[in-house]
């Protein structure tokens, strides 16, 4: 494809290996879930074979304050299950008055995630131990280009002791990259450490300063972004939200999260990269899978534009349903920005479809007009004020043309599943497939609009079933997993 890194999140990607072959969705096959010593060599397998592409290998992320508390690696992601030893509870933040790493789930008190565990990061054992951890881990993997030390996933459960509660999460946090660098310099380690802007420290530090900005690269990670438009400075005089303990909102204009990116770049001057989702959730709303496709090819042109100097996908690997232009043209435009889209597809759909790529592209095209994806997108992720009848209408007429639509696209896909070239032919199969499941999507997204609640969950079903029936050509190129943390009812 023509990118030159890949991130390797997580000590040992556990849970990215487990979903799969523990078949968490909807299957025909059997699980097969593999052991952590298994899924630990696929680890090393995986980060062998970017260092023989000649790629910078990142890695880790989330999951050092599970790994503080003594977790294994294999059990310091999403998925995993912490442990807390009694004599450790001392250095878990204090919230509410209370140093706890339950939760509530279902009525019942149970251990947070191994990535929601927030510390005390003002104790000075905290500091010295972490410090340590994230050295000795870097020492024991010099294959490592750039190391990933983030805090915990969640928003708002920031210590309140006195030694914390007088600074900000990312003063503590920059007072942790610091004692990091001087235990990597004193150790005569190259290692280049990622700091990540996201959650609590979207809020830039307010006195805690990097002492060697070299060492350190900087992450943009705009999860609360809604798609609908490309990143973008902050209009004058634009007001972001202060920084308040544990009572934090994160923005969700990109004006407001350029504005903290800028803030943030007031006390970093090194180089940093934008790490961002339009694979992972946006994009299963867009099934002709070319509109959000403007968005992406926009944020990467402005990339210089709001001081950033490149870009790492945060995505599902299996994002090439019903076709893979939106990663090709990912590739392409971070090496040449300027390049058009229309060029980029149309260059694309003929090599991957033929001489009759240039109807498959209009089909397509088509078809992310009619699934309004970002509108959908945006019902996903916020509560949206009430649509007007007419333009609710409007939206459901389109979704109800999208039968017709790919009924009559049929004969220009039947007259080329038989082409000479296999690899133009399996697009082509990856069309016809997607010619029965695009109709049971609009269906699904047509009743959620109108409120139809078991006609909506009664189309999820059916789409499962037809996924289920077609699992052996989509299963490299479509996520089932992600596809139902969204949709829930496909089932």
């Amino acid at each position: 494809m023509g990118l030159n890194t890949f991130f390797n999140e997580w000590f040992i990607p556990r849970m990215n290996f487990d979903r799969w072959y523990s078949r968490r969705y909807p299957s025909a096959q059997s699980p097969a879930p593999r052991s952590d010593a298994e899924l630990g060599a696929y680890s090393e397998l995986l980060k062998r074979e970017v260092q023989r592409r000649g790629m910078i290998l990142q890695a880790v992320g989330h999951g050092w304050n599970a790994f503080f508390m003594g977790n294994p690696e294999a059990q310091c992601d999403h998925d995993g299950r912490l442990i807390v030893p009694e004599e450790q509870r001392q250095f878990l933040a204090l919230v509410n008055g209370e140093r706890d790493y339950h939760t509530l789930a279902g009525g019942k008190r149970v251990p947070q995630r191994p990535t929601m565990v927030d510390l005390c990061y003002g104790h000075p054992e905290v500091r010295r131990r972490l410090i340590q951890l994230v050295a000795d881990y870097a020492q024991a993997h010099p294959e490592i280009d750039y190391l990933h030390f983030w805090l915990d996933d969640r928003r708002n459960d920031t210590c309140e002791c006195p030694r914390c509660r007088e600074q900000r999460v990312s003063d503590h946090y920059v007072a942790l990259l610091n004692g990091i660098d001087r235990e990597l310099t004193g150790r005569q380690l190259s290692t280049r450490l990622v700091f990540l802007i996201y959650q609590d420290t979207v809020w830039p530090p307010q006195a805690e300063r990097f002492a060697n900005p070299d060492r350190f690269v900087l992450q943009f990670s705009p999860v609360s972004r809604l798609y609908d438009i490309p990143y973008e400075a902050p209009p004058a005089g634009l007001k972001l939200a202060p920084y308040r303990l544990n009572q934090n909102v994160l923005p969700s204009s990109i004006q407001e999260n350029v504005g903290y990116l800028r803030e943030w770049q007031q006390v970093f001057p090194g180089r940093g990269f934008a790490y961002d989702y339009h694979f992972v959730w946006a994009h299963f709303f867009d099934q002709g899978y070319v509109g959000f496709l403007d968005v992406l090819a926009e944020d990467i042109r402005r990339l210089p534009k709001v001081g950033l100097d490149g870009f790492v996908s945060c995505q599902n690997q299996k994002a090439f349903f019903p076709h893979g232009l939106p990663q090709h043209a990912h590739a392409r435009l971070l090496w040449k920005p300027d390049t058009p889209v229309q060029e980029l597809a149309a260059d694309y759909f003929a090599g991957a479809f033929g001489g009759d790529g240039k109807l498959a592209l209009e089909h397509m095209k088509t078809l992310s007009a009619l699934f309004h994806w970002a509108r959908f997108y945006q019902m996903y992720r916020v509560k949206p004020p009430a649509t007007p009848v007419e333009e609710v209408r409007g939206v459901a007429a389109d979704l109800a043309r999208v039968n017709e639509v790919t009924a009559r696209f049929r004969p220009v896909i039947e007259r080329n599943l038989a082409a000479a070239d296999p690899v133009r032919r399996l697009s082509w199969e990856h069309l016809r497939i997607h010619a029965g499941f695009a109709p049971l999507m609009a269906d699904a997204l047509r009743a959620r609009l109108e409120r139809r609640v078991k006609d909506e969950q009664a189309a999820w079903q059916a789409l499962a079933r037809y996924a289920v029936e077609h699992e052996a050509t989509l299963e490299v190129v479509f996520d089932a997993h992600w596809f139902q943390k969204i949709f829930p009812a496909f089932r």
